[in-house]
């Protein structure tokens, strides 16, 4: 789970992704758009990813 760092849009606005990743498959369970680098955002997203996908073994 991180920040890939951030982009302009073509209309100049900065655009922020947050990716969670299956780190032995590279699996690419969500990249999502946050307005706010915080950990609300992040909490909702990663939520949303456990009860998708369940619970992971491990976290790295």
């Amino acid at each position: 789970m991180d920040f890939k760092g951030y982009f302009a849009t073509g209309d100049g606005k900065r655009c922020d992704p947050f990716t969670i990743t299956d780190a032995h498959s590279r699996y690419l369970i969500r990249c999502q758009i946050v307005s706010r680098m915080d950990l609300s955002q992040v909490r909702a997203i990663r939520d949303a990813a456990k009860r998708e996908y369940g619970v992971p073994a491990r976290i790295r």
